[in-house]
């Protein structure tokens, strides 16, 4: 399993990528862009802006960086679920304004509780909302997990198959000096030692004819 600090590591790389730069892979990435602008407006019901759904859109693309089939159809059901989830909670409040709209005077001391008295006993509208919205919140929840799971053996994939980094040594041996001595030269020669100065004795001064005068 990868550590924290290695996917931490892998994420980051992803940030710089600069995108594909060969023909296959720029040809690719246009029919992504296609499809994510395909179900864009295919998942717009009359109200909604296609611009927001195309911000959210750009913007999970754009910090997951999905870079397989799997990971771009779960990129795909995290948008429709966020977006569903933003789609539930807008209708919701349309719905308790209706209800507050169509409410009595006496009613409207206390409108929440009336709001949901009324529904209750009527079509249970709310509820029925609240258990589509969280429906969207678990497809949300199921499809980011499942989408960082992929992206987490990618990345110890790839982590396994990249060359090991070269072992740091704190303490480099350095070479020793080259020796002084040439051994294709003779070396030279030790200087003569001094001679000592003889010792004389009283004899010696009898040999020499100088002294016997």
């Amino acid at each position: 399993m990868p550590t924290t600090a290695q996917l931490n590591a892998c994420a980051a790389n992803a940030q710089h990528s600069t995108g594909p730069r060969t023909p296959e892979g720029k040809g690719t990435s246009s029919r992504n862009a296609l499809k994510f602008g395909l179900y864009s407006q295919a998942n717009l019901l009359p109200g909604e802006d296609p611009a927001d759904l195309d911000q959210l859109t750009h913007d999970l693309e754009q910090q997951y960086r999905p870079q397989t089939p799997d990971e771009t159809l779960l990129l795909h059901d995290l948008v429709r679920g966020m977006w569903l989830e933003r789609r539930y909670s807008r209708i919701e409040t349309e719905i308790v304004h209706l209800r507050f709209a169509a409410l009595s005077e006496e009613d409207r001391r206390h409108p929440l509780g009336a709001i949901y008295i009324h529904d209750a006993e009527g079509p249970n509208l709310l509820d029925k909302i609240a258990r589509r919205l969280a429906a969207a919140q678990r497809q949300t929840r199921r499809a980011r997990a499942e989408l960082r799971r992929l992206q987490a053996e990618r990345c110890t994939l790839e982590l396994d198959l990249a060359p090991p980094p070269e072992p740091a040594n704190p303490h480099p041996v350095k070479p020793l000096p080259s020796p002084s001595v040439r051994f294709d030269r003779p070396a030279p020669a030790a200087p003569p030692a001094s001679i000592p100065t003889p010792i004389r004795t009283p004899h010696d001064c009898w040999d020499n004819p100088a002294l016997r005068l």
